[in-house]
């Protein structure tokens, strides 16, 4: 008897605990998106930080799970629902803009690998979503004038300690 192939990511992301079975059914579009789904996140694993790979399978599980679409047939209007719910639900501007992030490079990895030419080149459905305003530093909190002066007095105290 042969061992089972492993199930696709992407399909566990799409059809949960029926995944195994979808397989045995999924259309040859939809194995080649699985296939590029698995490269692309070998590809994060390798060259991006393991936080960032990690991010990256949560970002597309959320997105699938809401969406109950193929990654094909998501359009800009499906991830700007998908980001106006995420905010709503409270998640931050620069968040947002790292959930876009993901799926943006997911898409731009099937484009230049050619993955599907029923989407045409550079198919990509973040173009079309308004992006989050991200205000550098928009939370934090400035130093009162005390602090400052207090600051500097400790620089300038270990500066003549190490002098």
């Amino acid at each position: 008897m042969q061992p089972q192939p492993e199930t696709p990511l992407l399909l566990e992301y799409l059809f949960g605990e029926s995944a195994a079975l979808a397989r045995q059914a999924a259309s040859p579009r939809l194995l080649r998106w699985c296939r590029a789904f698995d490269e692309w996140l070998a590809e994060r694993r390798r060259e991006c930080q393991p936080a960032t790979y990690r991010h990256s399978k949560v970002v597309w599980q959320r997105l699938l799970q809401n969406s109950r679409k193929m990654p094909w047939e998501l359009a800009p209007a499906d991830l700007q629902r998908h980001v106006d719910s995420l905010r709503e639900a409270g998640y931050a501007p620069t968040s947002l803009a790292h959930e876009l992030g993901a799926v943006r490079s997911f898409f731009r990895y099937c484009a230049r690998h050619e993955v599907d030419p029923l989407c045409g080149p550079g198919f990509d459905p973040t173009a079309g979503v308004r992006r989050p305003k991200v205000t550098p530093y928009a939370n934090a909190r400035l130093l009162s004038r005390e602090q400052v002066l207090a600051l500097l007095a400790a620089v300038l105290q270990d500066c003549l300690l190490y002098t």
